[in-house]
């Protein structure tokens, strides 16, 4: 297995080809491994999934966090399987195709809450603003980028400074 690590998603790459169909995979519940012995033994060790759950949880656990959707490929011509995971949130892939001044007003209602409440959590920003987690994330990065917002203190126990509101 081949791990690539790119600036807006990673790829996960194995050789050969999937045992099942696409629809099969995103559908779940079904299982054909490559080697059955080697996913009984880490099964039975607890290292392995349920038979046609793992991708699943994967779909879910990206979903979870906020991200795009994973794409799988079949990759025939190079007979190589690729699972791309995109690490843009849901949100700004959606808005991209907006306008700058909806991100600017995403940007100021950011900046008008923290005002208000310097050690709000990301989640409490997700929950008023309506964003993802990730998307949030994306957002205070971006204030940060431009140095309108700092960090002060750890996760846990710290506050936002507002530096400027432009």
């Amino acid at each position: 297995m081949r791990i690539e690590k790119h600036d807006d998603k990673l790829c996960l790459r194995n050789p050969g080809t999937l045992m099942l169909t696409i629809d099969q995979i995103y559908s779940g519940g079904v299982s054909r491994a490559r080697n059955p012995r080697m996913q009984n033994i880490l099964r039975m060790i607890g290292f392995g999934e349920n038979l046609g759950s793992g991708f699943q949880k994967i779909l879910k656990a990206w979903s979870d966090a906020g991200w795009d959707d994973p794409q799988l490929n079949n990759r025939l011509d190079i007979d190589e399987v690729e699972l791309v995971l995109p690490l843009r949130p849901k949100d700004i892939s959606q808005t991209s195709q907006t306008s700058e001044k909806t991100s600017k007003k995403t940007s100021e209602t950011i900046l008008g809450i923290i005002s208000e409440n310097p050690r709000i959590t990301v989640k409490e920003l997700s929950q008023l603003t309506g964003l993802s987690v990730g998307g949030v994330r994306w957002n205070l990065d971006k204030l940060a980028d431009k140095g309108q917002l700092k960090r002060v203190g750890p996760d846990k126990g710290g506050y936002w400074e507002v530096i400027n509101k432009e």
